[in-house]
């Protein structure tokens, strides 16, 4: 399926590679198709996404999520390109999207150093209000514990946020790492600000719980 050259059969060898058991279970060395895999993935990012008619299972943009789900085991610095143009695609599917800001996430954990276009993209797409609140706080999550001014300043202007979703995960942020000794007078007072009881934002129990940490 793999070397196939139909994009569907090619998708779905990239979802058995990218399976916790990887290919081990057609008795396939994983480690030596990494070349091979992660080429094809870099070229059906490059290709249309495919159809709801050629992938009825998964819906329209398959071929891209599975593409981008090895981005995330597997891209390197150079395949900023590709991650930033993915999560800068105001028409991706739903699933495309999330695969896309995961993918960013693995990578800036994953890279020695951060990409500036990966954080200016995901930037974007926290402050665009034409996206969905789920995708916009995901991506303020993807900067968690990426160090560098640069994130630390989309996590700031998230936290100054007038959207709460997005306030609560900024702060969230900034109480990772030694983050939380510069800006814990902000976090707290961010937090007194939140109502409480059953208005309480879904994950501000997180950020007290950092703050008595």
């Amino acid at each position: 399926m793999l070397y196939s050259g139909l994009v569907p059969m090619v998708a779905i060898a990239l979802d058995h590679f990218c399976d916790d058991e990887g290919l081990t279970r057609f008795d396939l060395d994983d480690e030596a198709l990494h070349p091979n895999v992660l080429a094809l993935a870099r070229h059906l990012l490059t290709l249309s996404p495919s159809t709801v008619r050629v992938s009825r299972e998964t819906g329209a943009g398959a071929s891209h999520a599975s593409a981008l789900d090895v981005l995330a085991l597997l891209a390197g610095p150079e395949d900023a390109m590709l991650l930033t143009t993915a999560l800068r695609r105001r028409d991706a599917e739903a699933l495309v999207r999330e695969r896309a800001i995961r993918a960013a996430q693995n990578c800036l954990d994953r890279w020695e150093e951060p990409d500036a276009r990966v954080v200016a993209a995901l930037e974007e797409l926290v402050f665009d209000p034409t996206a969905a609140m789920d995708d916009r706080t995901l991506a303020v999550i993807a900067l968690f514990d990426v160090p560098g001014p640069q994130v630390t300043a989309v996590l700031l202007r998230a936290a100054h946020s007038d959207v709460l979703p997005l306030q609560v995960e900024g702060a969230l942020g900034l109480t990772h790492d030694d983050l939380i000794d510069q800006h814990r007078d902000l976090v707290r007072d961010l937090v007194a600000s939140w109502p409480g009881g059953e208005d309480e934002p879904e994950r501000a129990w997180l950020v007290r719980h950092a703050l008595r940490a």
